[in-house]
């Protein structure tokens, strides 16, 4: 089982959502990864009558068991593989969905910080943990997709 830990900074005043995440692997695959559970927590807006704001606040979001688009079609992918995937890949495009959204999309700022995955599995009546972190490349232009 693969779990994610996402942290950002935004300017948007209300609760931000990813919906997905397109990465790039170092053989040329777009692969897109999708979770059964999310979570987030953000810092309390400053001016909670805008829904942007002047300055960036904290965004942590946590993803719990991360699967492939090709997991979707039947088709599974084993954690060893995952993880050869995720090394050293790029972001594509990260969608997120901002309920009640009613600002101008070009004014929404969303700096990636970290992407965390933890790798899990039993062995041997024991629970081991795998962490790997996704570099992030700052000079990484992925494309953001807003969802209202």
């Amino acid at each position: 089982m693969v779990n994610l830990s996402v942290t950002a900074e935004t300017n948007v005043e209300s609760n931000i959502r990813i919906d997905y995440i397109t990465i790039l692997t170092t053989d040329g695959k777009e692969i897109n990864l999708n979770w059964e559970y999310s979570y987030c927590s953000q810092d309390e807006p400053s001016d909670p009558s805008s829904f942007i704001l002047k300055s960036m606040r904290k965004s942590e979001s946590f993803y719990e068991n991360v699967f492939f688009d090709d997991e979707e079609e039947g088709n599974p992918v084993s954690d060893l593989k995952k993880k050869k995937a995720l090394k050293d890949a790029a972001i594509l495009e990260i969608q997120l969905y901002i309920p009640d959204f009613s600002g101008n999309p070009e004014e929404i700022k969303f700096d990636l910080k970290s992407m965390d995955f933890v790798f899990r599995k039993q062995e041997s009546g024991q629970t081991k943990y795998s962490p790997y972190s996704l570099p992030i490349k700052y000079d990484e232009n992925f494309t953001l997709v807003i969802e209202k």
